[in-house]
């Protein structure tokens, strides 16, 4: 293992599908690099840990080589950007709400309401709702 120098054979490290070297990190670092970079960065950069290496482990491979809290982790960032990237895809704006909603405003209102808790806010503006104003009077 280049990071802590046990001796492994090849077959028993951890590979990621998609990279063209041989592996050289043991499963115990390789969780542990995992665990240390799920805490410090999105999981969209999450990287191979060999030096030079960009490939980005895949959905399975988080599953078998993470630790179930941190997969758990990985998965919830996964559905929250994939979500995130659906353009009529709205998070409520709610501090005490995670929840969101696709939203699809129409000519007679453009209020967002969370069916989760019910808050509503103006969809363009991203504030409260302003009754009986326009968003342009509200601005």
């Amino acid at each position: 293992c280049a990071v802590c120098g046990e001796t492994h054979l090849i077959s028993e490290l951890p590979s990621l599908t998609n990279r063209n070297h041989l592996p050289q990190v043991c499963s115990d670092c390789y969780h542990g690099w995992l665990e240390s970079e799920l805490n410090l960065k999105s999981q969209k950069e999450i990287k191979c840990p060999e030096m030079g290496c960009k490939e980005l482990p895949n959905h399975a491979e988080m599953q078998q080589y993470a630790s179930p809290e941190s997969f758990a982790r990985f998965d919830a960032l996964s559905v929250r950007d994939a979500l995130t990237d659906d353009p009529n895809f709205r998070w409520c704006r709610n501090p005490n709400c995670d929840s969101g909603q696709i939203f699809e405003p129409d000519h007679s209102s453009h209020i967002f309401w969370c069916i989760a808790c019910g808050f509503e806010s103006c969809n363009f503006l991203g504030e409260g709702v302003h009754e009986g104003e326009t968003c342009k009077e509200f601005d």
